[in-house]
């Protein structure tokens, strides 16, 4: 025979004491438990199979019954009306006769409604049919009957029932009604068939492992250990889960149900206010109604008043301080052709409301994984197919460990800003702007750096690098360095603060300190995955350009240099090729003329036991200004700033979006061309039209680039500095010999830079006289610093 679904009823009120009627219905075991003998079960005929079912406990009751089970006179089909009614229809008893153990009883009365100050919690009013709102009304409301037998009026037993007393074996079934049209041999026959093909007993057969026990009372938890699937996730990471206050937790979909079980249990680990917006099909299990708010994703206008219902019972939890759990898309992640890559469909706009208005801190998961290549082509066939073949994707993941990430919370005030705009903007596009936020902050998470670090790569170019990486020369003598430094004009020291001080010189006038230059270079740079590999870093180059450095002078030791090159004298001399931009952009003639005078920068660096000390970058750029009062006819600065290759493939993905949208010149651009260019990679998870809008300056890109990189990086502190001064991206280029790194050809205008700017690098009187060189000695307009 197969699974059985069975009853337990819970005593309201026993019998008259000495007066238990021996033929009533209910075997009473354990304090007034009652259970309907399986072994008495015999099938319906066919002919009594009800139109519908409620869920898989109606489905069980339609399918099979006792012999002592109630009856209606009129027909086995309100016999499941009225068996419906007492697991949350608010229909009132038809009445009838009922048998008992071969004694006569009848039905007194069915609960027809709420108890008084009661509601029907989410969904509004329950209705035949109904799935959400019926079961969460069977959760909170006792439906209430009572019998007397034949022999005399006095009740045998007024009993009530809620989802709590009912015992599930079997919740996924299909329902009869579905092959009704069919004979009864070939009916039963092909409903069991498309149940295996479906994987509907092995899903049973979890979901009974699945059960909760006083020792492991979390369903979730134990569903996780009946399908041997491990959580791999990072104690810091559920640490970011707040612990009370009004809570949204936003998470992609990859692979269906398992998504679910593992948010609820994530969640739970924190705090016990836990719901989430589910599936209305998940309904059929009892546990899973004090844990959800159920929603229909199938579409129509029957659809749309149930998730309205569902959508305020969620705004209702989480303003009074709950915690909801949440997969905007609405529907597992598949390919699409259109945007050729797999990953959720459009998320629902629904989610930017809810946080709107509960004004609720949101917590973005990502999930990594995906569904199978059959899932997938079943998919592009027809999406109903790709459905219809969960519950096999869903068997498919025992065993396996999924990896989640949890990103950092998301104050009210920050989500807020996303709805910033003008007062003409509709709350439609305004919530779209902020459910592409929230979609960005958790797809920015399958990028992050994983914990620990990557491991050096063992294969590869950069792999070959590091392993021809060849030991870096000895220092240089601190007497040595200072004798030369000694032996520089008076008016080369251009900036002191402290100890520190700035000059200049070139390769004939400090041959040492350029060796010690050159050797701290490589020593800084490796440290950050870049550097030329060799012992000393000095190129040809070097010997043509001026050198910047900052000298210790108590400790008598180098912090930091910069090198420039004079753009008038280089071109005279040499030609683009004396240029070190030269070797990573190919130049047009109309581009240097343009340029031309201005000072390359590159080759910056401030040695590692100082980088947490502002001081000597500040005194570099002091010194820069100064050279520049001194020789103003430089007004235009440019050079490449270096993105290490050891940020994450995602943040340097991010930070060129956001420079192209925001800080990019393309006139100048299409004066030039990277000799090798990086790859490009587009935006498959979220729509890159709205980067534009949701990245809008350096402070929303830390924030991402924090997240990718777990903390560890930032936006590099040069690539800061050159934004500061209003600069504009013209170009990049990845460049091989320098440790592969990301190079953005940066070109400053410093008449365009903010005065108050100026006057801290070039101080007040030196600013306004180099604005009076160019007959510019208005105050320019000011400009936004990023």
């Amino acid at each position: 025979m197969p699974e059985m679904t069975c009853f337990l009823f819970r005593e309201k009120a026993a019998p008259q004491a000495g007066k238990q009627d021996p033929e009533a219905s209910i075997d009473r075991r354990g304090g007034g438990a009652g259970c309907l003998q399986p072994a008495m079960l015999t099938p319906w005929p066919g002919d009594a199979i009800p139109p519908r079912r409620t869920n898989g406990v109606l489905s069980a009751v339609s399918e099979y019954r006792h012999r002592s089970a109630i009856r209606a006179r009129g027909g086995l089909r309100e016999h499941a009306d009225c068996v419906s009614a007492t697991v949350g229809e608010a229909v009132a008893g038809r009445g009838g006769d009922s048998t008992c153990n071969g004694g006569r009883g009848q039905i007194i009365a069915v609960a027809a409604g709420p108890p008084k100050g009661g509601d029907w919690l989410q969904s509004g009013a329950p209705s035949k049919g109904q799935r959400g709102g019926v079961e969460h009304g069977a959760r909170r409301h006792r439906r209430e009957f009572s019998f007397s037998a034949q022999g005399g009026s006095r009740p045998c037993a007024s009993l009530s029932m809620t989802t709590a007393d009912v015992q599930v074996t079997a919740p996924f079934t299909l329902p009869p009604a579905a092959f009704a049209p069919l004979p009864l041999g070939i009916r039963h026959a092909l409903r069991r068939c498309c149940e295996r093909w479906l994987a509907l007993p092995a899903l049973n057969a979890v979901y009974r492992q699945s059960r909760p026990t006083a020792e492991r009372p979390s369903f979730f938890e134990q569903a996780l250990r009946a399908l041997s699937v491990e959580i791999e996730v990072f104690d810091e990471d559920v640490r970011r889960i707040p612990a009370a206050g009004p809570l949204i937790a936003v998470a992609n979909h990859p692979l269906g149900g398992l998504d679910g079980i593992i948010l609820a249990a994530l969640l739970q680990r924190v705090r016990p206010d836990v719901r989430l917006m589910a599936n209305y099909l998940l309904g059929c299990m009892p546990e899973m109604h004090e844990a959800c708010i159920f929603v229909d994703p199938f579409g129509g206008p029957a659809a749309a008043d149930r998730n309205r219902g569902a959508l305020r019972a969620a705004m209702r939890w989480v303003a009074a301080g709950g915690a909801l759990g949440v997969f905007p898309a609405g529907e597992v992640s598949h390919f699409t052709l259109r945007r050729g890559a797999l990953t959720d469909g459009p998320w629902d706009g629904s989610i930017a409301a809810l946080v709107r208005r509960t004004r609720a801190t949101v917590v973005p998961i990502y999930f990594h994984g995906r569904n199978g290549r059959l899932f997938q082509l079943a998919g592009l066939v027809h999406p109903r197919l790709r459905t219809a073949m969960l519950p096999r994707e869903f068997l498919h993941c025992r065993g396996r460990t999924v990896r989640v990430e949890i990103g950092s919370p998301i104050p009210f005030a920050r989500s807020l800003r996303c709805t910033d705009g003008s007062e003409v903007e509709s709350h439609r596009d305004k919530d779209a702007r902020l459910t592409e936020y929230l979609r960005l902050r958790t797809y920015i998470l399958k990028g992050r750096v994983g914990r620990p670090p990557r491991p050096a790569p063992r294969s590869g170019r950069g792999a070959a690098r590091k392993a021809a990486a060849q030991p870096i020369i000895d220092e240089s003598p601190a007497s040595v360095l200072a004798a030369e430094i000694q032996a520089l004009p008076g008016e080369r020291c251009l900036a002191a603060g402290g100890p520190l001080r700035v000059y200049w010189g070139t390769e004939s006038e400090l041959p040492n300190v350029l060796r010690e230059i050159g050797r701290l270079r490589e020593l800084t740079f490796r440290r950050v995955g870049e550097g030329t590999g060799r012992p000393v870093d000095l190129d040809r180059f070097d010997q043509h350009y001026l050198h910047l450095f900052v000298w210790h002078v108590e400790r008598r030791q180098l912090v930091g240099a910069y090198r420039m090159g004079q753009t008038d004298v280089l071109l005279d001399r040499f030609g683009a090729e004396g240029l070190y931009t030269n070797t990573l952009f190919r130049y047009q003639r109309r581009l240097l003329r343009q340029l031309n005078p201005a000072l390359e920068l590159g080759r910056s660096f401030v040695i590692p036991e100082y980088q947490r000390d502002y001081a000597p970058l500040l005194l570099l750029w002091k010194g820069i200004g100064r050279y520049v009062v001194a020789h103003p006819r430089y007004r235009r600065l440019f050079g490449a700033v270096s993105i290490s290759d050891e940020f994450q493939s995602m943040t340097k993905q991010l930070l060129m979006s956001f420079l192209k949208v925001h800080r990019f010149d393309q006139g100048m651009a299409a004066l030039l061309e990277p000799r090798n260019p990086p790859k490009a990679r587009p935006w498959r998870d979220v729509d890159e039209r709205r980067l534009a809008t949701l990245v809008s300056d350096v402070a929303d890109v830390e924030e991402l680039v924090g997240e990718i990189e777990s903390n560890r990086r930032s936006v590099p502190v040069l690539l800061r500095q050159y934004l500061k001064l209003n600069a504009r991206l013209i170009g990049f280029n990845v460049d091989p010999d320098f440790g592969d790194v990301l190079d953005g050809l940066v070109f400053v205008d410093l008449l365009a830079v903010d005065r108050a700017i100026l006057n801290r690098y070039m101080e007040k009187e030196g600013a306004a006289a180099f604005h009076a060189f160019h007959g510019n000695s208005e105050q320019p307009s000011r400009r936004s610093a990023i």
